[in-house]
């Protein structure tokens, strides 16, 4: 039994969607994607035997894997492939995918278990893409708030903003990755209390533990905390076409004036990574670590405001 946060009673199966931390965590039980990042970033196969540019990166040629079967007992082909593809392409589509996939020009299928994506422009960074949450596959020909899928749990009821049941995909791809025969999803929104339903025993996981709260359950008898990077980050927008923030001199002079490891330990309790000007963090296999983190300097930060003759901003 595990305890989510970020649920509600609106959300929908369909992962076109996907709207909340609640509806990617039930995606993820029943549904593949073509490509995964593992534990490392690294990418790996999904669904995806393999992939090969050609055309200088216009053109990519992407192998399935063959023998797997979704839910409802029909063998995965390249048809479902496109489909499920092509429905975040479409003018009316609300796929948040659908802006980065602008550039695809086609995509089709090309024999029982291959399809090919031709894209306007070359890019390498195709195959990341695939791992998107949103561009999961399912079967052509159902509807696809089912929650069908090829995954390693088979959806028997959900009830969006409470729970969701499911059983063992006995037919699941890749066998030695699933341990447990029933699966039940808690929503828990409120942080005490899913801290409270996992000391109590009450549900064995839960996600997102909120650094205010480690503290409180790190040293509770069989419990493991397990940190690892993620995509999401805080920051501090400035309009740089609008006054004072249009000068770059007093752009530089916030930076510095940040104390960017006093809010890491005060806000996140040591739980997080310093970036720089820059939403990439070790989450992802491009993360620029050669750039050197700017410390807090307060004689720094006040000195280029004085130069840019913004004496009415203070530092506290």
């Amino acid at each position: 039994m595990v305890g989510v946060k970020g649920g509600s009673t609106s959300d929908p199966l369909d992962p076109l969607l996907i709207p909340s931390q609640a509806a990617a965590y039930v995606t993820h039980q029943y549904a593949n994607w073509l490509v995964e990042r593992d534990v490392n970033s690294e990418l790996k196969g999904d669904l995806a035997e393999s992939w090969e540019p050609s055309d200088g990166g216009k053109k990519w040629t992407i192998k399935l894997k063959q023998g797997v079967k979704f839910h409802n007992g029909k063998d995965m082909t390249s048809e479902d492939v496109v489909y499920s593809l092509s429905r975040h392409r479409g003018a009316d589509s609300k796929s948040p995918a659908r802006p980065l996939m602008k550039q695809w020009d086609d995509v089709k299928a090309e024999g029982p278990h291959q399809i090919v994506i031709s894209l306007k422009e070359p890019d390498v960074g195709l195959p990341y893409l695939l791992t998107f949450i949103h561009l999961v596959i399912q079967p052509k020909d159902e509807d696809p708030n089912k929650g069908v899928g090829t995954g390693p749990f088979v959806l028997e009821k959900a009830e969006p903003g409470k729970r969701y049941t499911f059983k063992r995909n006995p037919a699941y791809f890749k066998p030695n990755t699933v341990w447990f025969d029933e699966l039940e999803v808690l929503i828990i929104n409120d942080d005490t209390a899913r801290i409270s339903a996992l000391l109590s025993g009450s549900v064995h996981i839960v996600t997102e533990v909120t650094p205010n709260l480690v503290a409180q359950i790190k040293n509770a008898a069989n419990v493991n905390i397990i940190s690892s990077a993620n995509s999401k980050f805080y920051y501090f927008t400035m309009l740089m076409d609008e006054a004072p923030f249009d000068n770059p001199d007093l752009r530089l002079a916030l930076k510095y004036a940040v104390d960017r490891d006093a809010i890491l330990k005060g806000v996140s309790a040591g739980y997080g990574e310093i970036g720089n000007d820059h939403p990439i963090n070790s989450a992802y296999p491009m993360y620029p670590s050669d750039i050197p983190q700017r410390s807090y300097d307060i004689e720094k930060g006040i000195r280029p405001v004085r130069t840019a003759g913004s004496s009415k901003l203070t530092y506290a």
